[in-house]
Order: structure tokens, then sequence, then C-alpha cells
């Protein structure tokens, strides 16, 4: 399980807030938008407030290492090796175990277990 934690603070950002829009607006008295307050707050005040804390969890399925996809013409070419060997039979057979009665009714997702099952003899 994967946990990501973001936490942002951003200290007098309104003030620079305010200082871009009066930047972009052609100085301070352009912008009808009043300048911060500093107002005190006792310490005692904020300690008692909850603090906003935002937690996600993402999952990920652990796959074991992936094994290099096969192409057609790399199955073709290990199958078309085995029944010039004189292992013909053994060729119509992997094929068989994956339900296919040839190379091209099979389905790209099993081209990497066949060519395996085909190097292997």
């Amino acid at each position: 399980m994967l946990e990501v934690k973001i936490s942002i603070e951003a200290k007098g950002l309104e003030m620079a807030m305010l200082k871009l829009a009066n930047s972009i607006m052609g100085g301070p008295g352009k912008l009808a938008v009043a300048e911060p307050k500093q107002v005190q707050v006792p310490v005692a005040e904020i300690a008692s407030q909850p603090v906003r804390e935002e937690t996600k969890t993402v999952s990920e399925e652990v796959k074991p290492a992936e094994e290099k996809s096969a192409t057609f013409i790399e199955v073709r070419a290990a199958l078309a090796a085995l029944s010039k060997s004189g292992k013909k039979a053994i060729a119509k057979k992997i094929l068989q175990d994956f339900g296919y009665a040839k190379l091209s009714d099979a389905n790209a997702k099993d081209y990497a277990e066949m060519l395996k099952k085909a190097e292997a003899v």
C-alpha cells in the first residue's frame, strides 16, 4: 500500500497575491481590495483547534517483474524452428494448449508464454 501525504503551508500567500494583483492592475490605488489585517489570537485558542490533515491512500497491485512481451513474428519464428527441427507435433501442441488451431488465431497476450514454451523445448 502506498501512502501519500501532502501538506501545504502558505504563509504570506494572501499578501503575495494582493501584491501581484496590484502590479497587474497598475498599482495599489486601482484595486478595490483591502489589505489584510494582523489579528492576534491567543496560542491556547490555536492549540485547541483541530489540525486539518488530508491523507490519501493509493493502492497499487505489485506485479512480478513483467516478462518481455513477445511479438507474432518472434512466436512464429520459434514455432517454425521447432517444425523444421522435426518437432512439428510439439509446435502444434503448444498452440493447442492455448486453445488455438493456428498461430494467426492466437491472442497477443499469449505470445510471451507461447514463446517461452517454444524456447524451452
